[in-house]
Parts: C-alpha cells; structure tokens; sequence
C-alpha cells in the first residue's frame, strides 16, 4: 500500500506506507527544517525556496512593462535651449577660456613654487595659494558670457576648474611637506646613530 501526493497536479510523488510507521518513541516536537525530505536528498526547506524562487521568476517573465505614453503636451523649450548650445561656442570662446584656465594654472605653479618651502600648515599654504591666483578665474567667466553661456554653466564649469586646482595644490604643498619630515627623520636617525657609536 503506498500513499501518493500530488503537487499542482504535475508532480506526483508516492511513498511506501511502511516507511511512514509512527512511533511513540520517534515523533518529535518541532521538526528539523534541515532534515532530508521525503522529495529526495534536498532539505525541505530548500526544496520549497527553489519552488518559491522558480514562481517568481515564472511570474516576473510574464509580465509585460508599461509602454510609454507620447508626450501630449509640446512644452515651450527651456530658456538654456533658447539661449546656448554647444555647437555655438566660436573657436575664438573656447581659445580664451583655455587660455585663462592655462594661465590660472600657471599662477599656481608659480605660487607653489614661491610657497611650498614654508614651514607653515599646508592647508594654510594652499588656501593663500588658491586666494593668490583667484583674480585669474573671472576671464574664464567673461569669455562664457560674451557668448551667451547661461550663468549655471560657467559657474560650474569655474567650480570644476578651482576644485581641481585646490586638489593639485594641496596635494603638492602636502607632499613636499611629507618629503621634508621624511628627510628630517632620516637625518635624526643618522645622528643619533653617528652619536651612538
């Protein structure tokens, strides 16, 4: 005699009624989600995570995504369309403003140079750096605004130019100070080691 269960009415599985024999002795309180099942080697519950995961997926791949409504409403273009493009920009523009940003950088070149030996805090050297060729960025922004470039553009774009320079600057200023405490405490080490001997 044998019992069958059937799952959703594709799989069938059936077990020999011997092998369900109840004893007193071997009925347990709280069953073991890590037992074998009676399915095969798999543990119940992952047999049921896979069925679980397998519905989902069979669920998921049947449905369909909405389709995008057209645009009924033509809004009027944004006062950027209407002012700049980038095609616009003359070549005469885009040549002022690179040469502003290479003279800016060349200003901090030179501040580095004249600064960086100072015993002072490097962020205090870099900010009197940054202040020192500030005066070089509003050609950049001129050079925007003859051409019509909306005022959010350029600001960001001088935005993007001093952080960048911020970030060379005080990653110059902080390594020549690394380098100099470094020579300092091999030339401390070479002492005390002349001195020892």
């Amino acid at each position: 005699m044998t019992i069958c269960a059937a799952i959703q009415s594709k799989f069938t599985f059936c077990f020999p009624l011997t092998s369900l024999a109840i004893a007193k002795d071997s009925v347990k309180s709280t069953p073991n989600i890590d037992e074998p099942s009676r399915i095969g080697d798999i543990p119940l519950f992952k047999t049921l995570l896979l069925a679980i995961s397998a519905g989902l997926i069979l669920v998921g791949c049947e449905s369909k995504p909405e389709a995008e409504k057209p645009a009924t409403d033509t809004a009027p273009s944004t006062q950027i369309d209407q002012e700049w493009h980038p095609s616009t920009l003359s070549e005469q523009t885009i040549a002022k403003a690179n040469a502003a940003v290479t003279d800016y950088r060349k200003c901090l070149g030179e501040e580095i140079k004249a600064r960086a030996e100072d015993r002072a805090d490097p962020r205090e050297i870099a900010n009197s750096i940054l202040k020192n060729c500030e005066n070089r960025l509003p050609a950049i922004k001129s050079a925007f605004d003859a051409e019509n470039v909306p005022a959010a553009i350029s600001e960001r774009y001088l935005r993007k130019t001093r952080s960048q320079g911020a970030q060379s600057v005080l990653r110059t200023v902080m390594g020549v100070h690394a380098e100099r405490a470094g020579q300092e405490e091999e030339a401390k080490a070479t002492t005390s080691g002349n001195t020892k001997q």
